[in-house]
């Protein structure tokens, strides 16, 4: 085997990402699954967060409940998460049309 073969097959592997498609599967509300993530509704506790979710995924879209860390009470309705940021803006823009403009981008901080 020649090394340099073996370096572009490691360089071309692709990095394990989880698809948005497992939204839909998230059953609690958990931290941030990307460092950009769509954001379309905002509640104070779960209850209207999961309601919204539901509601959401009823009409077809991928949905998530976020929130930064365990004692925050601010919960996220999210559509969309990802590492990056340009890919985050061109869903922000797919999301404003569909929200009728109630949607933004949530960096969360990876440590």
């Amino acid at each position: 085997n020649n090394p340099k073969d073996t370096a572009k097959v490691i360089a071309a592997a692709p990095k394990p990402t989880i698809k948005t498609s497992v939204l839909n599967e998230v059953k609690g509300v958990i931290q941030p699954l990307g460092k950009y993530n769509v954001i379309v509704g905002t509640y104070k506790g779960s209850k209207y967060a999961y309601a919204y979710r539901d509601k959401l995924r009823k009409q077809g879209f991928e949905a998530a409940l976020f929130k930064d860390n365990e004692k925050s009470k601010m919960v996220h309705v999210a559509v969309y998460y990802g590492d990056d940021r340009k890919e985050a803006n061109r869903q922000l823009r797919r999301y404003l049309a569909k929200f009728n403009q109630q949607a933004w981008i949530h960096v969360f901080p990876k440590k």
